[in-house]
């Protein structure tokens, strides 16, 4: 379980479905409850339950392993699953028995994947699977620090449990050292006449850190 406030982080691993609070009483009067309350954010990939309004004293454990206790209607439960990997901003609106409204931003890091490519030689690049059922193609792409792509690769969608980019020798020596940026989306709906895909979702992000010999991509 953990804690979600305005000054916090929540990590929340891409596979997990999970119960998180949000403890909404430091914006609170001491004569002041909650009500009601919605949370919103802009990932497609985040599936976000009702939010429920807690109405007894609640105990969990916060981002830095302690114990804290949510008074009564002053914190809220919502449950979350999916997500896209990297941060991303979850905007919680709640409503106070005096009828007025507020608002607290809710920091989400859902980390991505590390992985080590050998510069200068032919090697494949393994990730989870994480498609949308309709979805047909997979393509990565590495850019360097002032978007500058320096490789896109059509992946292999192997199976429901994971996807493989090959890359070849020369390839790889695209690769300069220093630190760039990776994605991965999922395509699907190609279409001959233009070249283009008509539904694309990102759903791999990360960090490439590339020395001479090889590039480690780290999560963002």
């Amino acid at each position: 379980m953990s804690k979600v406030h305005a000054i916090n982080t929540v990590c929340k691993h891409r596979l997990a479905n999970e119960l998180f609070y949000v403890d909404i009483g430091p914006r609170l009067l001491s004569t002041e409850t909650v009500v009601s309350a919605t949370v919103t954010s802009g990932d497609e990939q985040l599936t976000i339950g009702t939010p429920a309004v807690l109405t007894s004293p609640t105990t969990v454990i916060n981002h830095e392993n302690e114990s804290i206790t949510i008074e009564a209607d002053t914190g809220i439960s919502v449950n979350l699953s999916g997500g896209t990997i990297g941060e991303q901003m979850l905007e919680v609106v709640f409503v106070k028995d005096t009828g007025s409204t507020d608002a607290v931003d809710c920091k989400l890091t859902i980390p991505g994947h590390s992985i080590y490519l050998k510069r200068g030689s032919k090697q494949d690049v393994l990730f989870p699977s994480v498609l949308a059922v309709s979805m047909s193609d997979v393509i990565m792409g590495i850019k360097d620090s002032a978007g500058r792509s320096m490789l896109k690769v059509t992946g292999t969608i192997n199976s429901s449990t994971d996807l493989t980019f090959s890359i070849t020798a020369s390839e790889s020596m695209k690769f300069i050292e220093g630190e760039h940026a990776y994605d991965v989306f999922e395509l699907a709906s190609y279409v001959a006449s233009t070249g283009a895909y008509t539904d694309s979702n990102l759903i791999l992000r990360g960090t490439a850190m590339v020395k001479p010999l090889y590039a480690r991509l780290e999560n963002t």
